[in-house]
């Protein structure tokens, strides 16, 4: 496969607890560059079932008891921490303490 230096649109599902906004774990998604990203119901169902799988693996989380929320990959960095406004139903940057 040869790689031209460009990137597919991306999306973060981020999952996180509903009383706190603290976000639990994410799962990134990115498609070819040209192609459409699945819709937000079929990101969602993919970014539960890879979830699942990490809990049972790695960390002890319910993913059932985790609210949803989608972001676009380009809003999202890495190195910087986040929470979910569960009022407002939008990411917001937390400063580090």
């Amino acid at each position: 496969m040869e790689t031209t230096g460009q990137r597919g649109p991306a999306a973060v599902v981020l999952f996180y607890e509903p009383s706190t906004g603290d976000i639990v774990h994410g799962h990134y998604h990115e498609v070819e560059p040209g192609s459409e990203l699945p819709d937000r119901a079929a990101l969602a169902k993919l970014a539960t079932e890879h979830a699942k799988q990490y809990a049972n693996r790695r960390k002890p989380f319910n993913v059932d008891k985790l609210q949803v929320h989608h972001v676009d990959a380009h809003d999202f960095h890495m190195d910087r921490l986040y929470k979910v406004d569960t009022k407002a139903g939008r990411l917001v940057e937390v400063s580090k303490r």
